[in-house]
């Protein structure tokens, strides 16, 4: 039997094609999972008819245990997705409480001098979902059950140190956030435990990051932040429900800088409503603060199926919906908004800040998604990078 995990919609034509070889050349059972089966499911199955056996949702360490132990079959399985007699079946996912029993993940059999890294970095999920789930933007936590479940500190420092005894030093945390009082005591567990280690992770830009958490944090062995900052207008952003206050961000990414944590920062351009000056706001954000960022990750907002979005057009200005592309899971929606940018007019503001989005870091343009190869970069002790001798230019605003 062959299990496959996908986070990404990209990686989905070549799962199915892995899958459909296994499963015809080799004569094996696929199962699917991972968190991008939050949706579409069945549009998935018809769209690649012979990629899998089943698809599981939700949490899938007990469903692939009782496919394992039942020899493929999925009658029953929590969360699997399969067909018989022609017709799709479907299981209603499962969401253990505590998540402590699934166990610890186990890298004990993976070679990672296999990877082009230099040095091994390690995925952890020390929880599952979200503590805020309020950004009307996302779906990503979904996957989840809409509940936020996190692993005991104690789970946690044993998975680190098995992990360092098997030579892995370097970590992403990939939660989908972290909060700052549970930070905190992740940061001072990890020091009361001795474990030299270096990580990165995700989390939002409040006011409760004081400089004395970011500096635990940092003597933990943080080396970067990946924030949802999103926007730099005050409007824009209490429409996105990020609960978070321009001049309070400002405050989190100088005092982390302080205290020598790096800030990557997420940006969107064109969510429902946004002008083309709001979007400047955002940008001048940005140049105000350049001497505290070191990378922008950035893209034009997309209007997700299923997203709180979605499910309240008129509360966004959005008249109109429509299949823009289909795609495997569902496709790609269009829509049109009685205000604000057009979504050619916010395609238009992106491409012409991309100069100035990319000057923030003169690595990340070489190597894809600058996440695993940022924590490496910043993780040496004698690093010679300097950022205040870097290029940025000025931002450019397309006139409406």
């Amino acid at each position: 039997m062959l299990g496959v995990s996908m986070i990404f919609s990209e990686q989905l034509p070549i799962g199915a094609m892995l899958g459909r070889y296994a499963r015809e050349q080799i004569g094996r059972k696929v199962f699917f999972g991972g968190s991008c089966f939050t949706e579409g499911v069945e549009h998935f199955m018809q769209w690649y008819p012979h990629a899998a056996d089943v698809i599981v949702t939700g949490d899938g360490e007990l469903p692939l245990r009782a496919l394992l132990e039942g020899e493929g079959q999925p009658q029953g399985v929590a969360g699997a997705f399969y067909r018989e007699a022609e017709q799709i079946v479907k299981v209603p996912a499962s969401f253990q409480k505590d998540i402590d029993a699934f166990g610890a993940p186990d890298f004990s059999q993976v070679d990672f001098k296999r990877y082009f890294s230099p040095k091994p970095v390690a995925a952890l999920l020390l929880s599952r979902g979200c503590y805020w789930r309020k950004c009307t933007f996302c779906v990503h936590y979904f996957s989840a059950g809409d509940t936020y479940r996190m692993h005991s500190l104690d789970n946690v420092i044993a998975m680190l140190r098995t992990m360092v005894a098997q030579g892995v030093r370097h970590f992403s945390f990939v939660d989908e956030m972290i909060a700052p009082g549970h930070f905190v005591r992740l940061a001072r567990a990890i020091r009361e435990a001795n474990l030299d280690i270096a990580y990165y992770a995700l989390s939002k830009p409040n006011k409760t990051f004081t400089p004395e958490i970011l500096q635990e944090m940092a003597a933990s062995g943080c080396k970067y932040i990946l924030w949802g900052l999103e926007s730099g207008n005050q409007r824009v952003l209490d429409l996105m429900g990020k609960g978070t206050k321009v001049e309070e961000v400002a405050e989190v990414l100088r005092d982390a800088r302080a205290a020598g944590i790096h800030n990557h920062v997420y940006v969107i351009c064109g969510f429902p409503t946004e002008t083309p000056q709001e979007f400047s706001d955002t940008l001048r954000f940005l140049e105000q603060n350049q001497a505290h960022i070191s990378a922008i990750h950035r893209s034009v907002f997309s209007l997700e199926q299923g997203s709180p979005v979605s499910k309240d057009l008129p509360k966004f200005s959005i008249e109109d919906v429509w299949l823009r592309q289909d795609s495997p899971l569902g496709g790609r929606l269009g829509y049109r908004c009685a205000s604000g940018m057009s979504m050619d007019e916010a395609a238009k503001q992106f491409q012409a800040a991309l100069p100035f989005f990319r000057g923030f870091n003169p690595y990340a343009r070489h190597m894809a998604s600058f996440r695993d190869h940022a924590l490496l970069l910043y993780a040496e002790k004698e690093s010679t990078l300097d950022f205040q001798t870097r290029h940025i230019p000025a931002p450019l605003l397309v006139a409406a």
